[in-house]
C-alpha cells in the first residue's frame, strides 16, 4: 500500500471509529513530501481540463473579467466535526470516503483536530438550537457584518440539504471554511450526500460554476462520486508549483507542460 493509500485509510478510520463532539484523531498527510512531485497527465483530454478550469475553477475579480485566478489551500486544512445530536452513519461515512479521495488526489496536509479547526463541518438536525449552542464556533466563519444573518436566513427559507461559507484571504488562498450539513428527517439521504459532496469540492477551490470574489454557496443535490475529471483538477490545482492566485494564464501554462510530458 502506498504512503498516500495509508493516508486516506487512516482518514476514513477517524470518522468510523470517533464518537466524540469534536473529532480529536488527528492525522497528518504529507504535503512536504509532495514538494518533488511532477503531477503527471491525467486521462481527461487537455481541452476537457482547460475547459473545466474555466468553468468551475478560475475565479474572476468583481468588475475585472479579465483578472481570473485561482483559489486553493496553502496552510493545513485542519477538520473538526459536530454532531451532537446524531448523523447517519451512511452520511458520516460517505463525508470520509469523500475527504480521503480529496486527500488522495491533492496530497495536501488535511488532518482532524480539536484546535487550531479551519475547516468546520455541522451535521444539523435542529439549526437554532445548534447555533445557539455552537455559535462561538460558528461566527469566527463570517467576517462581513450581516452575513451571518443573511446566510442562515437563506438556509431555512430555502430548506437547502446543505450550504458552506468559504473565507479566502488577500492571498487570494483558502483561509478557512464552514459546512452545514442537514440530517433532519426533511431531508433525503442522497439528496445529503451529494449537496455534501459538492460543497467539499468547492470547499477545496472546485466549485460547479466561474466564481465572483468570495461566494457563499447553498448547494442543490447533484452527483455524488467523483468523476476522472473531478480527480484531475484537483491533482492539477493542487500542483505544488502553482500558488493561491495564480493566473490564469499561470495555470493554463502548467496544463500544457503537464500534458507536454515536460
Amino acid at each position: 500500500m502506498s504512503v498516500k493509500q495509508r493516508n486516506a485509510s487512516k482518514l476514513a478510520c477517524a470518522f468510523a471509529t470517533s464518537v466524540v463532539l469534536l473529532l480529536g484523531c488527528f492525522v497528518v498527510t504529507g504535503n512536504a513530501g509532495a514538494q518533488g512531485q511532477t503531477t503527471k497527465a491525467p486521462s481527461p483530454s487537455k481541452e476537457e481540463v482547460e475547459n473545466a478550469f474555466e468553468e468551475r475553477v478560475f475565479m474572476q475579480t468583481p468588475g475585472s473579467p479579465s483578472d481570473e485566478y485561482i483559489v486553493k489551500w496553502m496552510r493545513p486544512i485542519r477538520i473538526a466535526l459536530i454532531y451532537d445530536r446524531g448523523a447517519p452513519v451512511d452520511i458520516v461515512s460517505k463525508l470520509a470516503s469523500d475527504v480521503a479521495e480529496i486527500q488522495r488526489n491533492t496530497s495536501h496536509d488535511i488532518g482532524f483536530a480539536s484546535q487550531g479547526v479551519n475547516f468546520l463541518i455541522i451535521f444539523s438536525k435542529d439549526l437554532d438550537a445548534d447555533l445557539q449552542i455552537h455559535g462561538n464556533q460558528i461566527t469566527p466563519f463570517f467576517t462581513v457584518d450581516g452575513d451571518y444573518q443573511s446566510f442562515f436566513a437563506a438556509f431555512r427559507s430555502a430548506q437547502w440539504s446543505c450550504g458552506n461559507k468559504i473565507l479566502v484571504g488577500s492571498d487570494r488562498a483558502i483561509a478557512g471554511v464552514l459546512l452545514i450539513v442537514s440530517v433532519s428527517p426533511d431531508h433525503n439521504a442522497s439528496d445529503v450526500s451529494a449537496c455534501m459532496h459538492g460543497a467539499l469540492m468547492s470547499g477545496v477551490g472546485v466549485s460547479r460554476q466561474k466564481l465572483l470574489g468570495q461566494k457563499t454557496f447553498l448547494l442543490a443535490a447533484v452527483g455524488t462520486d467523483f468523476s476522472a475529471l473531478d480527480k484531475a483538477l484537483l491533482k492539477i490545482l493542487y500542483d505544488p508549483s502553482l500558488q493561491a492566485g495564480a493566473s490564469a494564464v499561470t495555470v493554463k501554462r502548467k496544463i500544457s507542460e503537464i500534458y507536454s510530458g515536460q
